[in-house]
This record gives C-alpha cells, sequence and structure tokens, in this order.
C-alpha cells in the first residue's frame, strides 16, 4: 500500500487530529529567498519520504530551492509508482540548491541528519524498502570527505545511540518527480501532517533530541564539540607544580596558583592601548 492510500484510509478515523496538524504548519515556508544571488551549489540527498525532507531542508538559510524526486537507478524518467514499488533500483531524493557563501554542505547535512533516522537502511520509518533507505549522493570529491568526516564524528560521539547505515553514493542523476509531490506539504497541509505524524518521525527525532529540539533547537556541530569538550575535560590532567614554575614567571606563578595579587599600575600592559580584546 503507497502512503497516499494509507492516508486516505487512515483519515477516517483520525479527523479530530486534523486541526491540530494544521496549526503545526504556520511556519512552513521559510525558505531563504534572500539567498537566491550569488554563488550556488548542489546536495542531493535521500531521507525517506521526501515530502518531509523537502519540507525540513527548505527551513534552513542560505537554501534557495528544493525539488523533490527520484535517483540512484538505472531506470529513466521513474514514476512514483515504479520507484515506490522497489524494483526500480531508485531512491526517493531531494535536490538540495544552496548558496556556499551562506550556509556550507557540512551545514546542509547536519540539518539534514537532524530530521532522518541516518541508523536504519531497511527504510525510513513507516516506508519499508530500499527505495526510502537514508543515502547521501556526492557529486564531487570534496563532498565526499565532508560527509565522509561529519558522519564519523557523528557516529564518535553516538548522538543517534547506534552505527550510522547512511550510504555514500556517486551521483549520477536527478529525475524530478511528478509535480502532485512538489511542495506537498504546502498544497496538501491535512494530509501531509496526518501522514507526518503517523509516520513516526517526528516521535522518534524527539526521542532523540528531547520536546525542546523545535524551541531550541541544536545542530548536531554543537551537540559533537560540546561532547568533545566535555570528554577533554575529564582526561585533563594538571602539570606538575614543578612544570608551572619552568613556564612562568615567579609573579605569574603567585598570581594563578597561589591567589596573589599584582602591584596596580605595574605590569607591561597597564598602559597598553594596542586594539585588541582584554580580559
Amino acid at each position: 500500500m503507497n502512503k497516499l492510500s494509507k492516508i486516505l484510509v487512515s483519515l477516517v478515523v483520525a479527523l479530530p487530529l486534523i486541526s491540530l496538524f494544521v496549526s503545526q504548519t504556520g511556519t512552513a515556508n521559510t525558505m531563504d529567498k534572500t539567498a537566491n544571488s550569488g554563488k550556488s551549489e548542489i546536495a542531493t540527498l535521500a531521507g525517506g519520504c521526501f515530502w518531509c525532507t523537502e519540507s525540513d531542508l527548505e527551513k534552513l538559510k542560505g537554501v534557495t530551492d528544493v525539488v523533490s524526486g527520484y535517483s540512484g537507478g538505472v531506470l529513466e524518467n521513474p514514476t512514483y509508482k515504479q520507484v515506490s514499488s522497489g524494483k526500480s533500483g531508485h531512491i526517493e531524493v531531494i535536490n538540495v540548491t544552496y548558496n556556499p557563501d551562506i550556509v556550507s554542505y557540512e551545514q546542509v547535512l547536519d540539518q539534514f541528519f537532524r530530521h532522518i533516522d541516518p541508523t536504519d537502511d531497511k527504510g525510513s520509518f513507516v516506508d519499508r524498502g530500499p527505495q526510502y533507505r537514508p543515502a547521501i549522493f556526492y557529486h564531487n570529491q570534496e563532498q565526499k570527505d565532508v560527509a565522509q568526516s561529519f558522519m564519523m564524528e557523528v557516529d564518535k560521539t553516538q548522538i543517534f545511540g547506534a552505527p550510522l547505515k547512511t550510504e555514500l553514493i556517486k551521483f549520477e542523476k536527478f529525475w524530478p518527480a511528478e509535480d502532485y509531490h512538489q511542495d506537498y506539504y504546502k498544497k496538501s497541509k491535512v494530509r501531509y501532517n496526518y501522514y507526518r505524524y503517523a509516520s513516526g518521525r517526528d516521535q522518534y527525532l524527539d526521542k532523540i533530541f528531547g520536546d525542546d529540539r523545535k524551541d531550541n533547537p541544536k545542530t548536531l556541530r554543537q551537540i559533537i564539540d560540546s561532547k568533545n569538550a566535555t570528554a577533554n575535560a575529564k582526561t585533563y590532567v594538571k602539570p606538575s607544580d614543578a612544570e608551572i614554575k619552568a613556564k612562568l614567571t615567579a609573579l605569574q606563578y603567585d598570581v594563578t596558583q597561589e591567589d596573589a595579587t599584582e602591584r596596580p599600575f605595574d605590569n607591561k600592559y597597564w598602559d597598553n592601548k594596542e586594539e585588541g580584546i582584554y580580559v
């Protein structure tokens, strides 16, 4: 049963929830139109249903366009029916156009990973099969290197509680999906919101990132840096007293280690007027 069939069957029993879902779409379209001028690069990403990933990536500052489509197979001009069958070799993807002067490729990946389950290579949430598995289609060696490095950092900090199983695939060709699927979250708000809720995507993300992920979201980079800082603090070993004395003057040692205070107006910086930050 495809996504639309599931929706039509389920809507009959879901009408009381619809008003709640619609209320959540007020800020859905926040794509940065001001980023259209200047450079542009493309990221091709697969994170399950492209209705959802298109909506999530359009919210990132610096993204100028997101198109739902298909990639990864050899069948030309594939249709949604062919791809959703799981027999075409294609994966549901989005083509993300962004301004690299405003947002980096890593930041695009950061936004992407924070809205998918990158640990499930058998599908995505309610949608099962290889056509819904997570993947990054790299367009050049630089994108591949950035993706590999970033994924290693995410894995190391165990943010998702399981190893990442997101494929890295060399980009070959992108086929846009039918017009019906483009901007689906804006054109069919009720059906989109019900599908998204029923898919389990947001419930999973709430479990991983907490209830405040929407109101006070942290990027994966922030989470990684915070965990690394905590780990470094735990493993820090203070040098011996002899080592400290060897590196400091007598006055520096007294001030930093013995809580002494230097005499006012009597150091080489007291009358310094050069530009800089003083602490």
